[in-house]
This record gives C-alpha cells, structure tokens and sequence, in this order.
C-alpha cells in the first residue's frame, strides 16, 4: 500500500474500499472481530484520506509485525513530517517499540515494565534506565 500511496492515491482509496468489502465478508463468515475490527478501521481511513485516523488504525492493527519491511515501509509512509502526532499516535509507538525491546532484551525486567505501563495508558514511570 506504502508506494501506491504515494504514486496513485485514488488506486490506493480503490484497494482500501475492496479491503473493506474483503472486511465485511470476513465477519459475516466468522472471521474474528477484534482483527477485523483493527484492520477495516485501517482501510476506512484511507478510503476517507485521512492520515492521522489510519496512522492510528495502523499502530493498532501493526502488533509485533515491526519486523516485516512492508508493515515498515506503511508506517514510514503515515508518518508526515509536516504533522505532529496526536497524543494517541505516540502511545500506540510506545507499545510497539517497547514490545520490540522486550522481545530483543528478555532479560530486561525493566522493558517489561514499561511495555506494561504503556499497555495500561501510564507514564513511562522511573524505571532508572537510559537505555544502555
């Protein structure tokens, strides 16, 4: 999606508005709502062209998918230099770059508990650490 975004915005729109047809049959066969849910909020947005409500369906919808370069690849392309992300936007990165680190560092009883804060919509807290 990243590219086409880019290069041809209404071929992008016309791909989100069949994901969401995709979308909708999925839930009337049973597909999981929760995923669902996540990922037709992401193609609602961009039929709509709206930058700041995809980037946010997007966060929630990426999970621990921030190995994959295409999710990478979108993410960078949501990212507007000439917009400052709302507040929810900056928590949704918190918990995908905190699950990152966890993952990476198993053994760091302090990531966990960030991600953990972070989850529950809390400051980072004092946890000492600077990252090293």
């Amino acid at each position: 999606h990243a590219a086409l975004r880019n290069s041809d915005p209404a071929s992008a729109r016309a791909h989100a508005q069949a994901a969401l047809d995709a979308f909708a049959t999925a839930r009337e066969a049973g597909a999981s709502a929760t995923r669902v849910g996540a990922s037709a909020a992401y193609a609602r947005a961009l039929v709509d062209d709206d930058r700041t409500r995809a980037l946010g369906a997007f966060l929630e919808e990426l999970g621990d998918q921030v190995d994959n370069p295409v999710q990478l690849a979108n993410l960078a392309v949501l990212l507007d230099p000439g917009q400052s992300l709302p507040a929810k936007a900056v928590e949704a990165l918190r918990v995908v770059f905190l699950r990152q680190a966890v993952v990476r560092a198993p053994g760091r009883p302090d990531f966990l508990e960030l991600l953990e804060h972070a989850v529950a919509g809390e400051p980072a807290g004092k946890t000492g650490n600077d990252g090293r």
